[in-house]
């Protein structure tokens, strides 16, 4: 089994983007929960496992949901990713758009890819990361 991802879409600033707590280590890519920090995999196809970073230390993206697509056959590439960042963007929290607003930050997906939907899996990672830099501390305790 295999995640197709990171894709980016739809930053907080202006503009729309498009580019498609832990502990340290390498981390399953179907087991990431929200508050999670890691850092962006090498590969864009067939990724198993991320790089974990404590979200106290510079990392590229911050989970901050997760949830279930609904078909039962593989709907094509587009369709998951176009449904992926759909959910995301309605799962984002409000305070950290509105305190965002202005900045680069982004959100990203992780997206079944065709072989991992045929075993089972469904799930949709949403994450916040920054095109243009790293993130430091967790944006979503900042919120709390």
């Amino acid at each position: 089994m295999s995640r197709v991802g990171p894709a980016v879409g739809c930053a907080l600033a202006t503009s729309l983007l498009l580019l498609v707590a832990c502990g340290p280590g390498e981390g399953s890519v179907f087991a990431l929960d929200v508050g999670v920090c890691f850092d962006d995999p090498e590969e864009t196809q067939g990724i198993e496992e991320v790089e974990l970073v404590p979200c106290d230390e510079p990392h590229d993206n911050e989970v901050y949901a997760t949830f279930d697509l609904d078909e039962e056959a593989y709907p094509g590439g587009a369709r998951v990713e176009g449904a992926a960042l759909d959910g995301c963007t309605e799962a984002f929290p409000e305070p950290v758009a509105e305190r965002y607003r202005d900045t680069d930050l982004a959100i990203g997906v992780l997206t079944p890819s065709e072989d991992s939907w045929e075993d089972g899996d469904r799930e949709v990672v949403c994450f916040l990361t920054s095109p243009d830099g790293l993130l430091t501390g967790s944006l979503l305790e900042e919120l709390e």
